[in-house]
């Protein structure tokens, strides 16, 4: 652990404790290279202004003996915001400047509303949530929100064409900013769950997050990093056409995967061999009891992706591949005939190594946005903004 290049020890110590959270005196000096007494020096004046708060471990220990203080940011000082829209739900939530989750609330359904409409409701949770946690007066100072479309990440643009239709004339970012008084930092939702699945899984340096739901979307993290692209537009692997005769798209082209794989077009063949309404939770129980079509089904799925992610692993050699949504709550059934086309079309190097998964971290809502909180923490121009604000506020 290194101090931020910060040009001020009390700019120092407000940096380290929004990067790594409550803190011992004894540490702080440790890593600023300094005594003790210089960091008590430092720290008085902040700890009497309410900058920072101090309390002891007694607690957590269960002895009831007095620790040593850790030092930590006060709550009041200011908050960070998650928003994230998945196709069935709607998450937000709360978090002090250091990252520490506060609360979160989560609604679900509305795949069919429209953006406007999510992020007003969105913005309404996170009101109605401050005031929950008694902290309605303090600040709101940098916000994340992901969406499931195609985003400008500098600009906050829906760009996505006809496949975001429920998007249209909907600016997430300044819609957000203009509502919480607050710099708005927005990502698509499929690269924050590969974030999470990251998270879940730190040995992987490179990952490949494919999420299947509507279409296919894909998350791609590059030596611990979200790759988003120049705009913000990477990893629309379900636009990756497999028949240019092929059925039509809503994005204007033929044979896109996600017409194939898609859970539109797999609720379409569950039905034809279930009865009508039957759901990817019916055909992957029906699997699950032996049903040979069913199977056939999920394999033909995964067979599919895993010939498209062939080609994603020959560009970006990943050390591990996570497949998210609905059929893959299927599990072996779905992961198989992904790993074993993966296996048949990519180069050997690549495949020697690479691990195949189902999602787990990303159906926890409060591991997805503690995600996106990490992500604002690594943000260097907002939190330079926000060790700026903590340090001229008035108190």
């Amino acid at each position: 652990m290194k101090a931020p290049v910060i040009t001020t020890p009390r700019d120092t110590v407000v940096a380290l404790l929004l990067r790594d959270g409550a803190t011992h005196r004894a540490d702080l000096a440790r890593v600023m290279g300094v005594s003790r007494t210089t960091v008590t020096n430092v720290v008085a004046p902040l700890v009497a202004k309410g900058i920072l708060s101090a309390g002891d471990d007694s607690a957590e220990t269960g002895t009831g003996t007095p620790k040593k203080q850790r030092l930590a940011i006060s709550q009041r000082c200011g908050l960070l915001v998650s928003i994230v829209s998945r196709r069935t739900t709607l998450t937000v939530g709360i978090a002090a400047l250091d990252g520490r989750l506060l609360g979160s609330e989560v609604k679900h359904g509305g795949a069919l509303d429209s953006g406007s409409m999510r992020l007003q409701s969105a913005i309404e949770m996170v009101r109605r949530l401050q005031v929950d946690l008694g902290l309605g007066e303090v600040p709101i100072l940098l916000s994340h929100v992901a969406v499931n479309s195609q985003t400008d990440s500098t600009t906050g643009e829906i760009l996505g064409g006809r496949a975001s239709a429920a998007w249209v004339d909907v600016n997430p970012k300044t819609m957000v900013e203009a509502a919480l008084g607050s710099p708005v930092k927005v990502e698509n939702s499929s690269r924050l769950l590969a974030f999470v699945e990251h998270l879940a899984h730190p040995e992987a340096r490179n990952l490949i997050y494919a999420h299947l739901t509507g279409g296919v979307a894909m998350g791609q993290i590059i030596n611990g990093e979200i790759a988003a692209g120049s705009h913000g537009g990477a990893g629309e692997l379900g636009h990756l056409s497999i028949d240019h005769n092929g059925r039509p798209c809503e994005c204007g082209n033929r044979g896109c995967l996600g017409r194939y794989v898609g859970s539109e077009f797999l609720e379409e063949e569950f039905a034809a061999i279930l009865g009508p309404g039957a759901s990817i939770t019916d055909g992957i129980a029906a699997a699950r009891r032996g049903d040979y079509a069913a199977q056939r089904i999920i394999d033909q799925t995964g067979t599919l992706m895993g010939e498209a992610l062939a080609s994603v692993c020959n560009l970006l050699d990943p050390d591990l591949i996570v497949l998210g949504g609905p059929v893959a709550g299927a599990g072996d059934l779905y992961v198989e005939p992904v790993r074993e086309a993966i296996k048949r079309r990519a180069l050997p190097l690549i495949t020697r190594t690479l691990r195949v998964t189902c999602a787990s971290a990303t159906s926890n809502p409060e591991s997805v946005v503690a995600a996106a909180f990490e992500l604002l923490k690594r943000d260097h121009r907002g939190f330079d903004r926000i060790v700026d604000t903590i340090l001229g506020m008035p108190h």
